[in-house]
């Protein structure tokens, strides 16, 4: 839950969250962030503002 819209009627302003990404050896540094930003970039696509 969200600490912001502590009203019923109202709609925060903004979110966060919060992301864990434990690397396994056979993966690099660069390829794990390369698959945390295309899953925001289809966030951001699926749901435009």
């Amino acid at each position: 839950m969200s600490p912001r819209g502590t009203w019923a009627n109202t709609v925060a302003d903004r979110a966060e969250f919060w992301y864990v990404r434990r690397l396994i050896p056979e993966e690099t540094l660069e390829n794990a962030r390369e698959e945390i930003n295309t899953c925001l970039h289809k966030a951001q696509r699926d749901n435009p503002t």
